[in-house]
């Protein structure tokens, strides 16, 4: 199969090609973007399966060969790219979180709907292993009904990372650390829990001193359809860090308690230790236990798991099934990052749209 990446000078563009270079389904590579050296840059540097470097995305576009397309452009520019692919027949990957807003996104999710195409967000994080075992102890019950939920997402200063960029511009990101990372742990939220968050309670800050239009930190709290309550606290604000997004310093926390025990996960921690609390059913004889896990390597982005997460998107557009994350979830997420903004804004708990 053949695919096109869309968009070249995103900060996420280069590992997304490593991810189709190593997956033997996908045979050629096409490479597209607006500033034709961008391109060209990215193909002399990583040139495996690259078929074709373009600006002109109608004719990329135009090609029957080409099935799917991995879209990594600004978010201001997404939705746009996303309705023109699916007006195209493009199965399409694109980056999250998909849109500046919940609103500026239904039009590209329109267009995917009348095309009866795939779209899927890459939120990589819900194939990782400790996800599925949280998702299964869940299941099973072993912390009985959740009670609450505390997520914490908190990575390099802005200082490390190019005050300049367009992620720190309102108009083309929509929003700051919440936007860019937040939003994957947000996502994880509803995964796991199976749940739906429906209101929120705010604060957003720009703390660093640097020229930006976002918020660097923000904490808000939160209550699911079924009663979970919840506190995230995110932002850029680790003094000892590297310059650049490889190799970034993060500080990284899930944790949940239930009527029969708990549970704590740090993402980012090596090897990644799930510690599990619990009174209830066969896993009660120990109620004390903690899961270590030694992660296949891979040079994909997010690794073994980033490139199972490719793989069962593209099964999902073949057989029309639903993808790992649809768009469908990216505008659920937008609507709760909505719901924060404005709740920043007006000192008020809102209501997610529903």
């Amino acid at each position: 199969m053949n695919f096109a990446l869309i968009g070249c000078s995103h900060p996420h563009s280069r590992a997304h090609l490593r991810t189709l270079q190593l997956l033997p389904e996908v045979g050629s590579i096409a490479l597209w973007d607006g500033h034709l050296p961008a391109a060209e840059s990215v193909a002399a540097a990583r040139p495996e399966k690259v078929s074709e470097v373009t600006s002109d995305l109608d004719r990329l576009l135009g090609r029957e060969d080409i099935e799917y397309v991995l879209v990594t452009v600004p978010n201001n520019e997404s939705p746009e790219v996303i309705a023109r692919c699916a007006r195209a027949g493009k199965h399409i990957l694109a980056e999250k979180p998909l849109a500046v807003s919940a609103e500026a996104l239904r039009p590209a999710l329109a267009a995917v709907r009348a095309a009866g195409v795939t779209l899927g967000v890459c939120y990589q994080n819900r194939r990782h292993p400790v996800v599925a075992d949280v998702r299964r102890l869940l299941a099973e019950r072993a912390l009985g009904r959740p009670l609450t939920i505390e997520v914490r997402m908190v990575t390099s200063q802005v200082r490390f990372r190019d005050p300049t960029h367009w992620l720190f511009r309102k108009e083309i990101a929509g929003g700051g650390i919440l936007s860019w990372l937040g939003c994957h742990y947000v996502d994880l939220v509803r995964y796991a829990l199976g749940q739906e968050i429906v209101e929120v309670a705010a604060l957003t800050g720009t703390l660093s001193g640097e020229a930006i239009e976002v918020e660097d930190a923000a904490c808000f709290s939160f209550r699911t359809a079924e009663g979970v309550l919840g506190t995230f606290h995110a932002g850029y604000l680790l003094a000892g860090s590297v310059p650049g997004y490889s190799g970034a310093s993060y500080d990284t926390y899930i944790a949940m308690k239930g009527t029969e025990g708990g549970l704590r996960w740090q993402p980012h921690a090596r090897p990644p230790l799930l510690q599990v609390e619990t009174l209830s059913g066969p896993l009660g004889a120990a109620p004390e236990r903690t899961l270590s896990y030694a992660l296949a390597t891979s040079e994909a982005y997010g690794g073994v798991y980033g490139e199972q997460f490719v793989r069962d998107f593209i099964t999902a557009a073949q057989t029309g099934g639903e993808p790992p994350a649809s768009g469908e979830d990216g505008l659920k997420v937008l609507r709760i990052l909505d719901a924060v903004y404005r709740s920043a804004e007006t000192g008020r708990v809102v209501a997610v749209e529903a």
